[in-house]
């Protein structure tokens, strides 16, 4: 391994462990390491929060309004600032949302993040660049609403395949959808009998 990726992979330790601090009894651990405005805003929904080992970055949902990404060595050299709280919000990059997120994953090159969102009882499927994201860019690389009237429960990147993913809807129905820089499709799509 690359001195670099053994870097990201501390950095990826660090954020796990970033929501732990012992206390005066080193058997008791607070989660409450930032409060004000260093507060990272971290939340126990997981299904809401992605980490990258590609980019040494975190990408998460904050108040179910903001899609947010910090790289990880950003919010370290922050973190070892005590003073300074005001620098932790400083390091991250936020693109508003409208929806109701409920999924929010890397394919597993983590070249694409999704997120999915419910608006008026439809689903709605965002991708965004990692890479783009932590550079600035607020624009999603496509987006989809998905036809099925049913609820969707998951949404899953194809395992080999970056550009392929399947969506699981209410009732069993999975869809597989094809996910281009440009565009958005369900290429098939069966039920349970």
């Amino acid at each position: 391994l690359s001195r670099m990726s053994h870097e990201q992979e501390i950095d990826v330790d660090f954020l796990r462990f970033l929501g732990r601090k012992g206390g005066e009894d080193e058997d008791e651990k607070s989660a409450c390491v930032l409060q004000g405005s260093g507060d990272l805003w971290l939340r126990a929904d997981a299904s809401l929060l992605a980490c990258s080992n590609r980019w040494g970055a975190l990408f998460f949902v904050r108040e179910r309004s903001e899609l947010t990404c910090a790289e990880l060595h950003n919010v370290r050299a922050a973190c070892s600032v005590p003073s300074d709280e005001a620098a932790i919000p400083s390091a991250m990059r936020t693109v508003p949302i409208s929806e109701a997120p409920f999924v929010l994953r890397l394919s597993h090159d983590d070249a694409k993040l999704a997120l999915v969102s419910e608006a008026s009882g439809a689903t709605k499927l965002s991708v965004y660049s990692p890479s783009l994201l932590l550079c600035g860019s607020t624009a999603p690389l496509a987006e989809h609403t998905l036809d099925e009237p049913s609820p969707t429960l998951d949404f899953q990147w194809h395992p080999g395949d970056g550009q392929r993913a399947l969506v699981l809807h209410e009732g069993g129905k999975l869809s597989v959808l094809q996910i281009d820089e440009a565009a958005i499709r369900t290429v098939s799509s069966c039920e349970k009998e």
